[in-house]
């Protein structure tokens, strides 16, 4: 894969850069999500979508029945391993990217 820049930063003195590695679409339905009395969840394990630990989540969207794409406000963690976990108040079929990404500071 060809690397592509996908961000600069410069914020309070730091000059970071990233570089997009790779990328993977995940697709859900309702049917993937777990939930418990108080929260549901979503887990796109790293074994999964073998980016390994250093992802970033480019977007979460939800599909409606007929097939169209939509904006949703979630929250989500991306755990050590590089598990990706997206919470949210009711479940929905959708889609998740993750990049895997290479970060670094600038010298100045």
């Amino acid at each position: 894969m060809n690397n592509k820049l996908i961000g600069r930063l410069n914020y309070t003195g730091l000059n970071i850069t990233s570089i997009s590695k790779g990328y993977y679409n995940y697709d859900f339905t309702v049917e993937d999500w777990q939930d418990d009395l108080d929260s549901k969840w979503l887990i796109l394990p790293a074994s999964l979508h073998k980016l390994g630990t250093q992802v970033v989540v480019k977007s979460i969207i939800s599909k409606d029945s007929n097939g169209r794409f939509h904006d949703v406000i979630v929250s989500y963690d991306i755990m050590i391993n590089g598990d990706v976990i997206v919470y949210s108040d009711s479940e929905f079929s959708g889609r998740i990217q993750v990049e895997e990404t290479e970060t670094w500071l600038n010298q100045q």
